[in-house]
């Protein structure tokens, strides 16, 4: 495969007794225990994340998952995913013409094709084909019709922005927090900070009660995927 390696091959030439692979977000969910409280900021309200799985997702050129979940003696063992790929469609009936349009183009409407950095791009010509700017891209999904994160509920009622870590927070019971990460997110942070996402995380019958406690945040720092792969070696080491 082109641009491809073997892992013991890699090894080899630069001399190194092990080596392990991980990719981006299976790094950074090592990272969430070692944060700082300068190196995320709070969605909605502030809550102290408790015991228990902590969640990571975020969109780039797909769209990142994986969880943190805890082990007996205080360790950590994380669990990577594709859960990017899964089946993902409207959640009130105003976003079925979005998604309607959406799978003209894509067919299958996977999460990580609304919710990634090209899927954002998609959304926002789904939501609005009409306006496109001078490149003949649209508009980003915050100014489809207007300058202010609001907006971006006009034809929508934008549930969708929400509905992946809603899911996924109740799929592993992620009473340690949910974390959205990567640049993409970064750029979005009026839309996150808007209180329909918080409202939309919390309105799902019948756990609002459980995911009102779940706290939800956005990490700041530029490199949380090599303060991961330091705490997996730490880790490393100490089982050995």
């Amino acid at each position: 495969m082109p641009g491809g390696f073997r892992r013991s091959d890699f090894a080899r030439r630069f001399g190194l007794a092990s080596l392990r692979v991980v990719n981006d977000f299976e790094a950074i969910a090592w990272a969430l225990p070692q944060l700082r409280a300068g190196e995320t900021r709070p969605l909605g309200k502030a809550a102290v994340p408790r015991e228990g799985v902590k969640l990571v997702l975020g969109p780039g050129t797909g769209l990142g998952v994986a969880a943190l979940l805890p082990e007996v003696g205080g360790r950590w063992r994380v669990a990577a995913s594709e859960g990017g790929h899964a089946a993902f469609g409207p959640h009130a009936a105003d976003e079925d013409a979005v998604f309607a349009r959406l799978r003209d183009v894509v067919g299958h409407v996977s999460a990580e094709a609304v919710l990634s950095g090209p899927g954002l791009v998609r959304l926002a010509r789904a939501l609005d084909p009409t306006r496109l700017i001078a490149n003949r891209r649209p508009s980003s999904p915050a100014r489809c019709r207007g300058s202010r994160p609001r907006s971006w509920r006009h034809g929508c009622s934008c549930d969708c922005s929400a509905a992946l870590p809603v899911s996924l927070a109740l799929t592993f019971k992620a009473l340690g927090g949910v974390y959205i990460a990567g640049g993409v997110a970064g750029g979005l942070g009026p839309l996150l900070d808007d209180p329909q996402f918080r409202a939309a995380f919390e309105a799902h019958p019948p756990y609002q009660a459980l995911l009102a406690a779940i706290p939800t945040l956005l990490i700041t720092c530029e490199e949380p995927g090599l303060i991961g792969c330091a705490a997996l070696a730490q880790a490393t080491e100490q089982v050995e």
